[in-house]
């Protein structure tokens, strides 16, 4: 303050040593003052506008990722989106390859059950010839 004091002290002098009267220097400095108060960046005036200057700029950095945060959920959801698309492709294709696999054999397991029963017959048929022959032949040595 001061300074400032001293400065126009100074304006003052210099203006009256030009030949300017007292009230000439007077009102010219005043209409410096007035232009310097108005127009002059104080530091008060400079917080203001900074802090103005930042308001605005949080506004546009929120609305911001604001922004990009859905445009990322949506690509994410999108992803899982078609991901799970073609994990159930994936399952149904699975789903027909074991179909058919279970399909293939149940007709290797009907064919073996088949073969089976044929030579269970084909068995029975031996023991029946066999027992037929034994007993034939022990009728035969018994009666004669």
């Amino acid at each position: 303050m001061k300074q400032a004091v001293r400065e126009i002290e100074s304006m003052t002098e210099g203006l009256e040593s030009a030949g300017f009267d007292r009230r000439q220097s007077s009102a010219t400095i005043h209409a410096i003052a007035n232009a310097i108060d108005k127009f002059a960046m104080t530091p008060e005036r400079m917080r203001e506008a900074l802090e103005r200057n930042n308001d605005i700029l949080m506004e546009r950095v929120e609305k911001r990722m604001d922004e990009r945060f859905a445009l990322q959920n949506q690509l994410m959801e999108a992803g899982f989106e078609a991901q799970n698309k073609l994990m159930d492709e994936r399952f149904v294709a699975e789903r027909r390859i074991n179909d058919e696999r279970f399909r293939h054999q149940d007709k290797r397991l009907d064919a073996i059950e088949a073969s089976i029963k044929t030579g269970l017959g084909r068995l029975f048929a031996l023991g029946v010839a066999l027992s037929s022959a034994v007993v034939g032949v022990l009728v035969r040595v018994v009666w004669f």
